[in-house]
């Protein structure tokens, strides 16, 4: 049975490729004389032809075959199966450790024919020595300076772009988070 689905597949694949070559020699009188020269008359743009026809022809295979398939089920009465949404991986919990603020910086970057955009970043050296730059809000880059020590909560596992700060809690004072 796998041996007759092979190669009624092998056979589309190759039909397909047939037919679009046929398509070429029916188009190629239309085509302007400099593309024909490319194609044509050098090795890479044959490459390139070839690999726009292979590439074609195996994505009308794919298209024929899911195509086939649902046809198939849906005659049998069976559901036909929805792709499945990748799961994405959820962040760590936030962690809390003690830390000192050791730096201030103000990035700026400027794009064409717009504002200026301002991201500030405070650094953190964490108790066990290693130091960490977190992008913040303007308020809390207002409200921290150099030397401040206290409860720092951060996620420090999740990849780059979801690394962010949650909150300093300086040492005697109340809860405070970043908005």
């Amino acid at each position: 049975m796998k041996f007759l689905k092979r190669s009624f597949w092998i056979v589309v694949l190759i039909s397909t490729w047939l037919f679009a070559i046929l398509l070429v020699q029916a188009f190629t009188p239309h085509l302007p004389p400099w593309l024909l020269r490319f194609f044509l008359g050098s090795e890479f743009g044959r490459f390139l032809f070839e690999l726009f026809l292979n590439a074609a022809s195996v994505a009308i295979v794919y298209v024929l075959q899911k195509w086939i398939q649902r046809l198939y089920l849906q005659s049998r009465g069976q559901e036909v199966p929805m792709p499945k949404p990748r799961p994405r991986k959820k962040p760590p919990p936030p962690r809390t450790v003690p830390a000192a603020v050791t730096g201030r910086r103000t990035k700026t970057r400027q794009r064409p024919r717009s504002r200026p955009e301002l991201s500030h970043h405070i650094g953190f050296r964490l108790a066990d020595g290693t130091e960490v730059w977190l992008s913040v809000s303007e308020q809390e880059y207002r409200r921290l300076s150099e030397g401040d020590r206290g409860q720092l909560t951060f996620q420090p596992e999740a990849p780059l772009p979801e690394r962010r700060y949650v909150s300093f809690l300086r040492d005697g004072e109340g809860v405070r988070t970043s908005g």
